[in-house]
């Protein structure tokens, strides 16, 4: 079994993170066009830990993704689960997402929300989360689905 592990990102991390959120995103097969309209939404800046605690998930030594939780007041909004595609399919995301949940507990929070891309509700629906509702996105015709993951 290979050992998993998170530790805190820092403000140094910004590149990497960044980069990873891209290619997690692109392997989805999104146009150039798309990936530009969503250029800023998938930057992780130095004012992205002012509400946000970020988490970087590693098997054995290999940095292979990350977390973000936004504190909501009372809740987390997961934003965004993010993880490099070689690593895809082998469990790694149900254990970040117990990890989420984890931290959430200790900090308090009654639930976790998130807004699913498309490509990922098979996997919110095989962890387990609950379909609350769903939101238009700035993309014509495009909706997200709204998930929630109830802690107490």
């Amino acid at each position: 079994m290979l050992n998993i592990g998170y530790t805190e990102a820092t403000i140094e991390d910004c590149e990497l993170l960044t980069q990873t959120a891209k290619k997690a995103k692109q392997f989805w097969g999104y146009s150039d066009a798309l990936m530009e309209k969503w250029q800023d939404d998938l930057a992780i800046t130095p004012t992205s830990f002012l509400d946000r605690s970020i988490y970087k998930c590693y098997v054995d030594s290999d940095f292979i993704g990350f977390f973000v939780l936004k504190d909501m007041n009372g809740y987390a909004e997961l934003d965004g689960l993010w993880i490099l595609p070689e690593y895809h399919g082998k469990g790694y995301g149900r254990s970040m997402i117990e990890k989420a949940k984890a931290v959430s507990v200790e900090k308090k929070y009654r639930y976790i929300e998130l807004y699913s891309d498309p490509n990922a509700d098979g996997f919110y629906q095989r962890c387990k989360a609950q379909l609350v509702g769903k939101v238009e996105t700035k993309i014509k015709d495009r909706y997200l689905n709204i998930y929630r993951f109830d802690l107490l």
